[in-house]
């Protein structure tokens, strides 16, 4: 063989074996690139755990909306375990104004659900409303076509929520459900007429031809029912589905419509397991006023002269959270001495005058003053039960206070807050700031020896601060006081304020320097 012959052989070889090689990386490329992905690879199971966990943990409803349609189009493999997990579709989310679209939406999900629990989400709120009540009869009819859809399956609802700027859609809601048999699932019961208007003292009902009060469900029990929100809703009170609740809210409801003492005692006689009450604007009719309570109408049949009634109190055992809102101070302390909450330990109070109104503050010193210095309203009746505590209202136990549009003189708030011995968080908004942060300054108190010093909530941790404008030298004021005192509880301040607000909001390098001293963390952020 001659030379030019192996060395042709020798270099076809190595271009072979290059090429070779070249082939085989090549090969390995591609094998990578068609390998399924991780998530290819998971089981279905875990897929279908992982679209379910992804479309009910976030707290956004638009999420519980998107995320099944959205994993349902990645690939023909997520779509087929997406279409059979029926948990995907049990949200239901209805908007004004009503379209064919959601029309076909709620059947696609009411289907794909199958026999899965429901959350119902009906908005029926009209962002462009003129605030006439007739003008939004549109609303009235979506209602009646989404009923049309969802009480066929109402052993099935396990939440319903309904939104409306008009008492039209509430009112087709109530009429359609009062003769239902049962509703064995239902948890979670809200419906909201939003106008805090009708809350304002003085007004009524309106439209006074759809006034009557219709039961809930028709009265029917409903024995897995736990949450209730009645915001501006009536019912017929004294046939009641509200019992066995864990949670009631009343609110924002006009004075006419109110249900009688007797009636809502009794609806909390049927809750012994209450641990959250909201009562926001007017509550029941008291058995008696005591006091002036302009506003608060009495029972239309009775002409004579009221006779004092005198009714132990109203005593829930287990509950822990109470949210009182007041539009008549006499109203309030009435009602109030009514109650009995021995295992309080989170408290809110609300001037509803003036959220109805921003530019109304009723002065609520003879309030608080009540609430500090309420040693036993229902002293004989306590003393008769050994697990009733000795305050309706054991301020001392308190662990959490929101303070909402209150406005009321420097001392009666400082000796409430004197009370609060336990109290960890403090939420202040909508007032005037200066009085209220005042008051968490230490107080010389006289005794019959030597002066002492008293330090409002000595166990405060956390304070956060809503007002239209905040005042950071009294706030490092306060700080600097309260350490000077020996307290230092305070760890976190939050501050919210306006974007305005926020650009501007004046926090002096001296106020600054107070706040890290004492290792405060403040922390600003614009609403």
């Amino acid at each position: 063989m001659s030379n030019t012959t192996t060395i042709s052989a020798r270099l076809l070889e190595y271009l072979f074996i290059g090429q070779l090689a070249r082939v085989r990386r090549i090969s390995r490329s591609l094998a990578l690139f068609h390998r399924p992905s991780t998530a290819q690879r998971l089981p279905a199971e875990v897929l279908s755990l992982i679209f379910a966990c992804a479309t009910h943990d976030s707290h956004e409803r638009s999420d519980t909306l998107a995320s099944p349609l959205i994993v349902s189009q990645v690939c023909s493999r997520w779509r087929r375990i997406a279409l059979s997990t029926s948990l995907l579709w049990t949200a239901i989310t209805v908007t004004y104004p009503y379209t064919t679209t959601q029309r076909q939406r709620i059947d696609a999900w009411l289907f794909r659900s199958k026999t899965q629990p429901l959350d119902l989400l009906l908005d029926l709120r009209d962002p462009a409303w003129n605030w006439d009540e007739d003008s939004q009869s549109s609303a009235g009819e979506a209602m009646q076509h989404v009923l049309d859809l969802l009480i066929p399956n109402i052993n099935r609802w396990q939440h319903f929520e309904l939104l409306s700027d008009t008492w039209l859609p509430i009112f087709i809601f109530l009429e359609r459900t009062r003769d239902v048999a049962s509703v064995p699932l239902l948890h979670t019961l809200k419906l909201s007429r939003c106008n805090a208007y009708f809350a304002a003292k003085g007004q009524t009902f309106s439209p006074v031809e759809l006034r009557t009060h219709i039961p809930v469900f028709g009265g029917t029990t409903a024995g897995n029912l736990r949450v209730v929100s009645l915001a501006g809703v009536h019912v017929d009170w004294s046939v009641s589905a509200l019992k066995g609740l864990t949670e009631l809210e009343v609110k924002y409801h006009a004075s006419d419509v109110m249900p009688s003492f007797t009636q809502f005692k009794g609806i909390l006689a049927a809750c012994p397991d209450l641990v959250k009450l909201s009562v926001l604007g007017w509550g029941p009719r008291p058995p008696l006023p005591t006091r002036a309570s302009a506003g608060v109408p009495g029972e239309e049949e009775e002409e004579e002269e009221p006779v004092a009634v005198h009714y132990p109190p109203i005593q829930l055992l287990k509950l822990t959270h109470f949210s009182f809102g007041f539009v008549d101070l006499d109203y309030a302390i009435d009602l109030l001495s009514q109650f009995s909450f021995p295992r309080l330990k989170n408290l809110s109070i609300e001037d509803v005058s003036r959220t109805i109104n921003p530019s109304t503050a009723q002065d609520a010193t003879r309030l608080i003053e009540w609430l500090g210095h309420t040693p036993s309203t229902h002293e004989e009746a306590l003393s008769s039960n050994d697990d009733i505590l000795e305050h309706p209202f054991p301020l001392s136990r308190i662990k959490t206070l929101q303070f909402n549009g209150i406005s009321a003189l420097r001392t009666a708030v400082t000796y409430f807050l004197s009370c609060c011995a336990s109290l960890q968080s403090l939420h202040l908004s909508n007032a005037e700031g200066s009085t209220l942060l005042s008051s968490l300054k230490p107080q010389t108190v006289e005794f019959s020896a030597e002066p002492a010093v008293s330090i409002p909530c000595p166990e405060l941790a956390e304070l956060t601060i809503d007002f239209e404008r905040v005042d950071f030298d009294m706030l490092s004021d306060v700080i600097t006081s309260r350490s000077d005192a020996g307290s230092s509880s305070l760890e976190r301040i939050y501050v919210e304020m306006s974007e305005d607000e926020g650009e501007e909001c004046g926090i002096s390098d001296m106020a600054r320097a107070v706040f890290i001293a004492a290792g405060i963390k403040l922390l600003a952020f614009s609403i």
